[in-house]
């Protein structure tokens, strides 16, 4: 395993998907709050004219907690597709090109090699996460001010990081099944919009893996158990869809082109 997981590392630093993922979150990060701050309030006074910058700030009522709200709102929205597609090849390229006949042939297991992958990459990602998250919450508290303790933001950007982890073994799962990236990346994301659509019209969010950006803006004190109901049938459908995944590269015939 120990192997396996430093090729699936020195793959995302030499490939520069690290530098990828974290720069498009940072970017999101620090555009969110400077947005509300003075692009958003610049558009208006420009359309509504005689208004005062006052009365568009008191019209907006933007503050650290509403910036962070938008941030956590485009990790679902934007972050998703960056994920999806930064990732999409991480197993349907090395299956299409047949890269991972040698590994097998020297004793590799499939489940070394998906785990390898979930267990750095999904490191990965709760990384980028959090250090994302805590920069949104100080760029935003400096613009506005400080409304939130730094403690329920650390919660919050590891509930994101969880939600990343859950996309990832999507990623892998369709992987596995179409064996090509885009394709793949396409998938995963009408898995997750959808599961997010249904659970919205059923009224089930808390029991999906959107539910944890909802639990992750609210960022209140206290909130450890009620994500609870969230976080387990979350990871109870990582592990399911992980081991699919596995399952799935069992069937496959490694010599086709």
């Amino acid at each position: 395993m120990r192997t396996s997981m430093a090729k699936e590392w020195a793959y995302a630093t030499r490939s520069g998907r690290l530098v990828v993922l974290l720069g498009s979150f940072l970017f999101l990060a620090i555009s969110t709050p400077l947005m509300y701050k003075y692009i958003l309030p610049m558009i208006l006074e420009t359309q509504l004219g005689q208004v005062s910058s006052e009365e568009i700030a008191a019209m907006m009522n933007m503050g650290q907690r509403e910036s962070m709200e938008s941030y956590i709102g485009d990790v679902f929205e934007i972050g998703s597709i960056v994920v999806s597609f930064s990732l999409c090849g991480l197993l349907a390229q090395e299956i299409s090109e047949n890269n991972l006949v040698i590994p097998l042939c020297s004793g590799k297991r499939y489940g070394e090699i998906i785990g390898a992958k979930i267990l750095v990459f999904g490191f990965i990602l709760g990384f980028v996460q959090i250090i994302s998250t805590f920069a949104t919450y100080v760029y935003s508290g400096v613009l506005f001010s400080f409304e939130i303790d730094a403690g329920p933001v650390i919660i919050s950007g590891i509930l994101q990081g969880i939600y990343m982890i859950f996309i990832l073994s999507c990623i892998l799962m369709w992987g596995a099944i179409i064996k090509r990236p885009i394709p793949s990346g396409f998938a995963t994301l009408a898995t997750v919009y959808g599961m997010h659509f249904l659970g919205s019209i059923f009224n089930m969010e808390k029991y999906i893996p959107s539910g944890l950006l909802i639990e992750a803006s609210k960022m209140s004190s206290g909130q450890t158990l009620e994500v609870t109901s969230t976080i387990l049938p979350t990871i109870v459908l990582i592990v399911a869809i992980t081991l699919s995944a596995v399952a799935r590269m069992k069937g496959l015939t490694w010599n086709e082109r």
